[in-house]
Parts: C-alpha cells; sequence; structure tokens
C-alpha cells in the first residue's frame, strides 16, 4: 500500500470518517472501535491506516463536517498534493466508498478513477475479511463493556482517577479559596474580593482546619477521600518507595500535605499574621478586635512584659466564613495566640495606621458591651467611634484578599487599548467606565427586577434598555459625580492634585518597547517545539528526592558545615581509593577536600546502581549522577536537615 505524510495521512483519515459517516445512515448508530474503523479504513482505501491515526484524525476533526465534492480529489498538505482515491469497494452491502466521498455505483467511482473497476472482483473477499474482524472486535467490546457494568468493581487508579489533590482541592482549598473571592457582607455585592477585615481571622480558621486534617492523618476517614483510600486497596507493598508500591503513594501524600503546610505557611499565615496586616482585625469579629485591642492596651502598660496578660478562653461563632450560612465555633484564646504569633505589639502601636486612633480603640475597652466598630446603632454615641470606622473603610476595605478585580480590569484596559489612546489617557477612561457602567449594570438590572412579581419573570431582566436606560444612566451619573466631588472636598485639593499627578506622570507608564519586546518572547517561546528528555521518552517512574529519592549532592557545602555527613557515607559504603579502603577518622579520608568526596561518591552510586540493575540508559556517565541515596545512619539522619533547607529556600 502506498504511505502518506502524517499531515497528510490525518488530514485524508478525517474526511473518510466523516464521510463514512456522514453519507451512510445505516452506520450512524453502530458502535465502532477506532481499531475497527482503521480495517475498514486500510481495506477500502487501499492505505496503511492505524487506530493511532484514526483517533488522532477524530481529535483533531474539530470541523466535525466537510463539504465533499466528487472535484475534491487533491489533499494538499504542505505543498503535498495527494490523489487519495486507489479504490472503491462495496461496505457492508451498501454504497461504494472511497477515502474523499460515497457513490452509488461504480461507475460514479469509475467517473473519479477509471482503474477503480479493476479492484471491484476483491470485493467479495475483503469484505468477508472485514466483516470477520470487525464482528470479533465488536463482540469482544460488548462483553468488555457487560462485564464492567456488571461487576463495577474495577479498583480506580490512584495516580490519575481519583489523587488526593482532587478531594483536598474539593473538602479544602476550593471552599476557602471561594471564600476569598466572595463580596463583603458589610459592603454589598459590588464588594467581592474585597474582604480583608475578615481574612485574618479566617486565616485562623483555615490553619485549625488544615491541623486537623493531617493531625493522625484523620483525611483518611474522610468521606471526601474515600475514592482514593479504596484505589489504594489493590497496590502491593513492595518494601520501597523506589519501587513504586503502597509505600510510594503513601509517602508521595504525606510529602504532598508537608508541602502544601509549607506554601500555606508562606503565602498566607506568615503575610495575614504580619506586624502590617495583623491590625485588620479590628474590622473583624468584634469579639476578636476587642481582645486584640487589650493585647495592645497590655503592651503599651508593659503588662505583656510583666507576664500579667491572659486571653479570654470565651467561645465564640464566627459566620459566613468559608461559604454564607456557615459558622464555625473558635475558642478566643486559641485563635488570638495563633494570629499574634508573628506579630509585635510595639512596632503595631508606632504604626499611623493604629496610632492616629489609638485613643478611640482604647476607649472602646471601657463600652459595658463589646463594640462592632462598623455598626453605628449599637454605640453609646452618633460619632463616638467614627474614626475607627472611617480608617477601617479608608485602608482596610479597599485592600483586596486576592486580585480577581485587578485582572478584571486588564482586560478592560485591553478593550480600552483599542481606541488607539495612550496609557495615561486609557487608564482614566477604564477608571471612569468601571466606575459609571459597571455598577449601573447591575443596579439598574436589580431595580427593574423588583417591580416584578414572580421570581421566573425577575430572571427574564437581563438588561434595561432604550429611554429607561438612558434617562437612569444620566441620573446615576449625576449621583456618582456628587459623590466624587464631596470625595474631593473631603480629600483636599492636594490629595486630588497627588491623584492626579500619579496618572499624568510618564514613570508610572509600561513601556511600550518592553511589553512588545515581553510579546515577541512569548511568541517565539510557543512556537520553539518542547524538548523531550530521555527520562520522559523511557517512560519510567520518576521518584522525587522530597518523596525519597536521594540527597542532592549540592547540598553538601563547607559553609553548612556537613563534610563529616559525607565522610561517614564513603566509610559505610567501604570506598576504596587506590585499592585502599577508606575509614572513618584515617588518612586520607579524615583530611580529604569535600569535592574529592563527592566525586567519590558519585563514582560508588553509579556502579551500585549498575549493580542493581537500576541504571536506566546504559552508558551513563558517573558525572550525571546528582543525587544519592542515603545509605549510613547519619545521612539518614541528614535528609531532615536537607528537606528544612530545600523548604527554607522556597520560603
Amino acid at each position: 500500500m502506498p504511505s502518506l505524510s502524517t499531515g497528510a495521512l490525518q488530514k485524508a483519515t478525517r474526511k473518510a470518517i466523516v464521510s463514512l459517516f456522514n453519507d451512510n445512515s445505516t452506520l450512524q448508530n453502530q458502535f465502532f472501535t477506532d481499531q475497527a474503523l482503521s480495517i475498514i479504513l486500510s481495506e477500502k482505501c487501499g492505505v496503511d491506516i492505524d487506530a493511532d491515526t484514526v483517533a488522532k484524525a477524530f481529535a483533531a476533526g474539530g470541523e466535525s463536517r466537510y463539504s465533499l465534492q466528487l472535484k475534491d480529489m487533491s489533499i494538499g498538505h504542505e505543498g503535498e498534493s495527494v490523489l487519495f482515491v486507489y479504490k472503491a469497494h462495496r461496505l457492508l452491502g451498501g454504497p461504494y466508498i472511497t477515502a474523499i466521498g460515497w457513490f452509488d455505483s461504480v461507475k460514479a467511482a469509475e467517473a473519479i478513477n477509471p482503474f477503480v473497476g479493476k479492484s471491484i472482483a476483491d470485493c467479495a473477499i475483503i469484505d468477508k475479511k472485514v466483516k470477520e474482524v470487525l464482528g470479533k472486535q465488536l463482540k469482544k467490546d460488548h462483553e468488555k463493556k457487560a462485564k464492567d457494568k456488571s461487576t463495577n468493581k474495577r479498583p480506580p487508579s490512584p495516580s490519575s482517577e481519583k489523587p488526593p489533590s482532587v478531594a483536598f482541592s474539593k473538602y479544602y482549598f476550593t471552599p476557602w479559596f471561594d471564600s476569598g473571592m466572595q463580596p463583603d457582607p458589610q459592603f454589598g455585592s459590588d464588594s467581592h474580593g474585597h474582604n480583608s477585615r475578615l481574612f485574618v481571622q479566617q486565616t485562623f480558621l483555615m490553619r485549625e482546619e488544615l491541623d486537623e486534617m493531617m493531625g493522625d492523618n484523620k483525611w483518611k476517614e474522610m468521606p471526601e477521600f474515600r475514592h482514593y483510600i479504596a484505589s489504594l486497596a489493590g497496590l502491593p507493598s513492595l518494601g520501597d518507595v523506589k519501587k513504586g508500591g503502597l509505600e510510594f503513594m503513601n509517602k508521595a501524600t504525606d510529602t504532598f500535605f508537608r508541602e502544601y503546610n509549607t506554601s500555606f505557611i508562606k503565602h498566607i499565615e506568615n503575610v495575614w499574621t504580619s506586624t502590617m496586616i495583623l491590625p485588620y482585625i479590628i474590622g473583624g469579629h468584634p469579639e476578636l478586635a476587642h481582645e486584640f485591642i487589650r493585647w495592645l492596651r497590655a503592651s503599651d502598660d508593659g503588662d505583656l512584659a510583666a507576664d500579667n496578660f491572659a486571653w479570654s478562653t470565651k467561645e465564640i461563632e464566627i459566620e459566613n466564613q468559608k461559604s454564607y450560612g456557615e459558622s464555625h465555633e473558635c475558642r478566643i484564646d486559641e485563635c488570638m495566640i495563633c494570629l499574634t504569633k508573628n506579630a509585635d505589639p510595639g512596632v503595631i502601636l508606632e504604626d499611623s495606621f493604629i496610632a492616629e486612633i489609638k485613643d478611640s480603640l482604647f476607649e472602646s475597652l471601657e463600652s459595658e458591651e463589646v463594640v462592632n466598630f462598623l455598626d453605628r446603632s449599637r454605640w453609646q454615641q452618633a460619632d463616638e467611634y467614627d474614626p475607627v470606622r472611617k480608617r477601617i473603610c479608608e485602608v482596610v476595605a479597599p485592600h483586596a484578599s486576592q486580585q480577581q478585580r485587578i485582572e478584571c480590569l486588564v482586560q478592560e484596559i485591553n478593550a480600552m487599548a483599542r481606541t488607539n489612546v495612550k496609557e495615561a489617557r486609557r487608564t482614566v477612561r477604564v477608571v471612569i467606565f468601571v466606575t459609571l457602567n459597571h455598577p449601573y449594570n447591575r443596579e439598574s438590572v436589580d431595580k427593574k427586577r423588583e417591580e416584578r412579581s414572580t421570581m421566573k419573570e425577575k430572571l427574564k431582566v437581563k438588561r434595561v434598555n432604550g429611554t429607561e436606560r438612558i434617562t437612569g444612566y444620566f441620573n446615576h451619573v449625576e449621583g456618582v459625580l456628587a459623590e466624587a466631588e464631596k470625595a474631593v472636598e473631603e480629600a483636599g485639593e492636594q490629595k486630588y492634585k497627588d491623584i492626579f499627578d500619579h496618572y499624568r506622570k510618564s514613570d508610572n507608564k509600561t513601556s511600550a518597547v518592553e511589553r512588545e519586546k515581553k510579546v515577541q518572547g512569548f511568541e517565539a517561546a510557543t512556537e520553539k517545539p518542547r524538548n523531550i528528555t530521555k527520562n520522559q521518552r523511557r517512560g519510567d517512574i520518576f521518584i522525587p528526592i522530597a518523596v525519597g529519592g536521594g540527597i542532592a549532592l549540592s547540598y553538601f557545602a563547607k559553609k553548612r558545615k556537613n563534610e563529616s555527613v559525607v565522610r561517614e557515607e564513603i566509610a559505610f559504603r567501604e570506598i576504596k581509593l587506590d585499592n585502599v579502603q577508606l575509614r572513618l577518622n584515617e588518612p586520607p579520608l579524615e583530611t580529604m577536600e569535600l569535592d574529592k568526596m563527592k566525586v567519590l561518591l558519585q563514582q560508588d552510586e553509579a556502579a551500585r546502581l549498575a549493580r542493581n540493575d537500576m541504571v536506566r540508559e546504559e552508558g551513563t556517565s558517573w558525572m550525571k549522577i546528582n543525587s544519592v541515596d542515603p545509605l549510613s545512619q547519619a545521612m539518614k539522619d541528614e535528609v531532615t536537615n536537607y528537606l528544612a533547607f530545600r523548604n527554607a529556600n522556597k520560603n
């Protein structure tokens, strides 16, 4: 049979498959495997087509349908023109098939290829062969499908179907992430992501839930992980993580939780409990804000230094965290000990954020009831804690806990850039657009829906149109302008000038040259073919160092003072130099340079792997060995220090 290039073959195969199903109704409701289709197409079209090509042809066929005309004989691919009509045969008693279409008669097929009639004599033999192979394949697939349906006990693959990360995301990560995306209940639906006043206390709740999940491996008892636990039942215990059995999966799961905990400490805990961010808690739960202020006053009075301060042990409920309507119980002392462990009260008191409202904060401690700084209705005097409330609204509330709103703004700027205006005007227009259009679109729809009586009618309202929209929009603009004038008046001329200069100055603009250079770099990177390494081509199991793959030799250095560990490993391995065994505390090992010892370890590790048939590629040089498995007790003990060093570098 003739052979074609991969691109032309896939394109031709796709046309043949689409033609096969679109133009023959008798086949549309039948089940065909890729293997069965490859047999049919190969025999009928006279070209070698394997099952993988059929699968790729399906995957590449985004158009799904083709306009197949009799004149459409040539298939162009990168300058290559292929005449793909070689044979036309009757398929299972139906019309005649070629690679480019169906024909009702041999005469119609011969109009395309005059030599097709010479092959018709083989039709009965080919049809019989195709029927036999296809029948066996269909019977085998049917039996397998029926067996799977009846038993339904096939153990899932722990590495692909239900890994622990999926259950962890469903139970823990995604709900807490979504919580950070939600609007602040105090500031309305347009405040999504601006909930930093609540994120300090949320940090404790996330830490508490994570510790509970990881403690004594309680995650194994949670229903979210039952599929993963069940998938481990069929794995054999091979005694070594490097063999990829049950030990590897257990170690990999432990490593996953450990790595996530490290990331949580770096990106969440250390940030939201820092000296700079912790004061945001004054806008959070009133009881926690009250205890935080007590802690500050105790520091101011010297009671912390004298160890005369104790947290309240009261239990409280924190609502609408992780998901709306859900509440979490916690003890104040446990929460505040966790949140204040990284903060310095002395520095907090000197910071202008707290220093300027310190008197109002300390006065709140004298109130008979715990003060909610955002609920004026419960204050004894109308403007009693206005300085604190203003500080929360002006400083804390605008601080987004995540950058989703910024991502939306990037898209707005991209749309505005198409109007061919420069950076400063583009930024100002986007601010105006976001300030005017977005709120009005939402508010006008909400107002219109209030006029409808049933929920079905309310949901039909998607947008306000016509005169009603124009009139309402002008009223909305007038209201925004009045608020803007009031804001300028309260902020003062100097603040207004500072904001204006911020947008106007060139040093705040993105360089068009730098941006174009980055775009070109990205485009070049996407066109560059991906480099498949030899390890990836081999498909062997990869054991990360964190799961038990050994210690990187680069970790050992004089500045870390761990040369003695390398010496003990060499002595334990009984490595010889010039046919003399190296012994601990004896020359030449006692005075050997670290670089020389690393070379000896590389050579011995390469030899050990070869002896144990663990070398993945013939001719592997010892110079390519960059990590060693710990054999001595000293090296095994050093694994803990190595992992701590690696995690510290990440942080």
